[in-house]
């Protein structure tokens, strides 16, 4: 009895061997399968003629015809129809065959040997499913790519049309402070000042959704990058007050990353944490310990501590936690961090208290091969 349940599917058996071809006939006239068309093709040549002229769901292809033999009769087929679900045939004899042919993408594998009406219903239902499923992948990440070109795009637009209007008012500011400056009172003169700090601090906006749009989980140029060395440039390109010392506790793990990336991720932490120092002796340690699986790194500082309130708000875009922080700061870095972070696979969080300071921590998951662990003697302090 045919199962209503199931959408009509149309079938190409791709077999030239009489009793194959009989036995495959058979077990799906036996089947619950509601088929609409079933063809047959004795060879590769013959099998492509119908494929190019009908549309089928499913090919029966057996391995072995008179004008193509082995793995390479599935690799043409599929590099051809690439939308049309597929099922290896084999002999038991040849089962490692169509085990090699499974490895390299068809949907299925069958030996002819132990071809029943079930094993059949069940690998064509499968090999169906299993094609729809990598078409609905390859068209959501399609969506996903060009959502992200077109977030981009969109990034750069608006910030474009946003930054010749700012750079209008500095200009125009700028101008009326130097040309008035005998007709301006000292009211006047904060005034401008204001005016002149909202504009840079909407300018840091402008640069921060640049920043943090441009993060996406593209293809990259992965290559062994050491830590150690890495954050002495990132304490380098500092402007670090003499009241602040920065020490490396340990030396760091070599990993194979995108440099570019994870510096972003150590200036963003260090630049953070200097930035809100409040004891006349600050201290920022950096540190790393190896887990299993990961390499947990922190950078913890003895600045003024944040509420437990914050702790998920801070890592958010655009968000900031106090008045002041928000005229000097774009509620960008640490968003930055946690994207960069997560594309790797990672996760970054924080633990602090008021007035005894904040450490923050990230995760990187190891590679195995691409990881390795350096003793250096290398200090920053």
């Amino acid at each position: 009895m045919k199962s209503d349940s199931i959408k009509p599917i149309k079938i190409l058996m791709v077999e030239n061997d009489l009793s194959n071809r009989v036995l495959l006939q058979n077990s799906l006239s036996e089947s619950s399968l509601s088929i609409s068309e079933a063809k047959y093709a004795e060879s590769l040549k013959s099998a492509f003629e119908l494929l190019d002229k009908n549309s089928f769901d499913v090919v029966l292809l057996d391995l072995n015809l008179p004008d193509s033999k082995g793995l390479d009769t599935f690799i043409k087929t599929g590099r051809k129809y690439p939308d049309v679900a597929n099922i290896v045939l084999t002999s038991q004899a040849n089962e490692d065959l169509g085990l090699e042919a499974v490895a390299r993408g068809a949907n299925e594998h069958l030996i002819l040997d132990r071809c029943n009406v079930y094993s059949l219903t069940k690998y064509i239902l499968y090999a169906i499913g299993h094609k729809k499923a990598e078409q609905v992948q390859v068209q959501l990440l399609t969506d996903v790519e060009r959502a992200n070109r077109e977030l981009k795009d969109f990034a750069y637009t608006v910030s474009h049309d946003l930054k010749e209007p700012l750079r209008a008012i500095k200009t125009l500011v700028n101008w009326i402070s130097t040309d008035y400056a005998d007709k301006l009172n000292e009211n006047d003169g904060e005034q401008i000042k204001l005016l002149l700090a909202r504009v840079n601090q909407m300018n840091n906006l402008i640069n921060g959704v640049l920043k943090y749009s441009g993060l996406r989980n593209t293809e990259e140029k992965h290559s062994p990058v050491d830590l150690t060395l890495l954050v002495s440039e990132v304490i380098d390109m500092i402007a670090l007050p003499d009241s602040i010392t920065i020490t490396l506790e340990n030396p760091l793990p070599v990993v194979k990353c995108e440099e570019t990336r994870i510096m972003q991720v150590f200036q963003n932490l260090l630049t953070n944490a200097v930035k809100h120092m409040d004891k006349p002796e600050g201290k920022i340690n950096i540190d790393c310990v190896e887990e299993a699986d990961f390499w947990k790194f922190s950078v913890a500082d003895n600045g003024p501590g944040i509420e437990e309130k914050y702790f998920e708000k801070i890592f958010q875009i655009f968000q900031t936690i106090s008045q002041h922080e928000a005229s000097e700061s774009s509620g960008v870095g640490l968003a930055i961090v946690k994207k960069i972070v997560e594309l790797y696979g990672g996760k970054v969080w924080v633990e602090s208290e008021i007035n005894r300071g904040s450490t923050f921590f990230f995760t990187l998951p190891k590679q195995k091969s691409q990881t390795q662990y350096v003793e250096l003697e290398t200090k920053c302090s």
